[in-house]
């Protein structure tokens, strides 16, 4: 299957069928402008100190009480 940046299937060749197993489709080279490269792996990273900082508030719980 050979789709373009949006998804849309621009052509497909089934493995099993009968006659040459080659597949041609016209797929523009060009990408789209998408968020990841402007906030990157900001979201991950701040995931991470989410978590670090509700294990340290937990055991800050447990012991202070």
């Amino acid at each position: 299957v050979m789709s373009d940046p949006y998804g849309r299937v621009r052509g497909s060749k089934n493995f099993y069928d009968e006659g040459p197993k080659v597949l041609v489709a016209y797929v523009p080279v060009k990408g789209v402008k998408t968020l990841y490269p402007i906030i990157g792996d900001t979201v991950v990273y701040l995931s991470g100190v989410a978590l670090i900082a509700l294990v340290i508030m937990g055991y800050w719980k447990k012991f202070t009480s």
